[in-house]
């Protein structure tokens, strides 16, 4: 009788152990498997993150782009109004320096 108790207790023992072993190796797998989902979440928002930042960073791009043209344009026209003012001005700036030196000259 004995024996056959013994006998019992290593039989529990060891479908215990099976039952432990098991547990522990579906615990570890759900463990690696969620660290991959994990990953390719993580993957996944970096991606749509970095689209974003490249389509900001184009836009931006794009406006800093037609800031220029805009300021560019706006420099070409005010150069044009200035040679305008200079030529319209011209004859009566030679006149008044000609004046100018001919009158320094006099007084001397």
């Amino acid at each position: 009788m004995a024996d056959s108790t013994i006998s019992l207790l290593l039989d529990a023992e060891k479908e215990a152990q099976r039952v432990v072993e098991t547990a522990r190796r579906e615990k570890a797998q759900r463990l690696k498997q969620a660290k991959e989902d994990a990953a390719a979440e993580v993957a996944a928002f970096r991606k749509t993150r970095e689209e974003e930042m490249t389509m900001r960073l184009a836009q931006s791009v794009d406006s800093s782009g037609n800031l220029a043209s805009a300021l560019s344009e706006r420099t070409d026209e005010e150069v044009e109004k200035l040679k305008a003012l200079a030529s319209q001005n011209e004859r009566k700036t030679v006149d008044m320096l000609l004046s100018l030196v001919v009158a320094a000259d006099s007084s001397a």
